[in-house]
């Protein structure tokens, strides 16, 4: 069995391999994330690039995913942001709704799961 394009982005994104998630995006895949929309592969990269350096503020970070197929061309990925800063341990989690055709994410919606932001 073949790997789905939502399995090839996560592993991707989890190895901040920006190279492998821009193989894999759609040349008009469109990303919605916290009210702000990005159309195309640079534009997305570009927002997964600068949270990516946002959170290297932190003592350290590392980044696992779950992905669960929910239709032909449909699955979540649960992303897990494993922290710690000052002594203090921390897993941040959210997920992305993924839609994909003809190998590659056509759409991308990240839904961050509640109280995690605040609990950040």
């Amino acid at each position: 069995m073949s790997v789905s394009p939502a399995h090839e982005l996560a592993e991707a994104l989890d190895a901040e391999d920006y190279d492998r998630v821009q193989a894999v995006l759609h040349l008009e895949c469109v990303y919605t994330c916290r009210g702000e929309t990005y159309v195309g592969p640079q534009k997305i990269i570009g927002s997964y690039a600068g949270n990516s350096e946002a959170a290297h503020r932190f003592d350290r970070i590392s980044y696992r995913s779950e992905v669960e197929l929910v239709g032909d061309d449909l699955a979540r990925i649960v992303f897990y942001d494993d922290i710690e800063y000052k002594g203090r341990s921390f897993t941040f989690r959210s997920h992305q709704d993924i839609e994909f055709g003809n190998g590659q994410v056509l759409r991308i919606q990240h839904v961050d799961e509640p109280g995690m932001r605040e609990a950040l």
